[in-house]
């Protein structure tokens, strides 16, 4: 089994517009999730965000198969 977490791919796309569907469901029946939802729109069709550096996507893989993905948004502080 190979275990691998790596930065969004053209091919990766259908599979985490799948997952963002899936989970977006799911949140419908929980509590907070529509409220979650009214703040955050669907992304839908993630080739957008392949080599996107301001807001990079990662996705965790098994044997090649997306099972997860994180948009990271890193914030820059001033220093006090």
């Amino acid at each position: 089994m190979h275990q691998q977490v790596r930065l969004l791919a053209i091919d990766d796309a259908p599979a985490v517009a799948q997952l963002e569907r899936e989970a977006r469901a799911l949140l419908q029946h929980q509590r907070g999730g529509p409220d979650l939802l009214a703040e955050r729109s669907a992304v839908g069709d993630w080739t957008d965000h392949v080599g996107n550096i301001d807001l990079p996507t990662w996705v965790g893989t098994i044997d090649g198969s997306v099972l997860a993905y994180l948009e990271l948004c890193v914030m820059a502080g001033a220093a006090d």
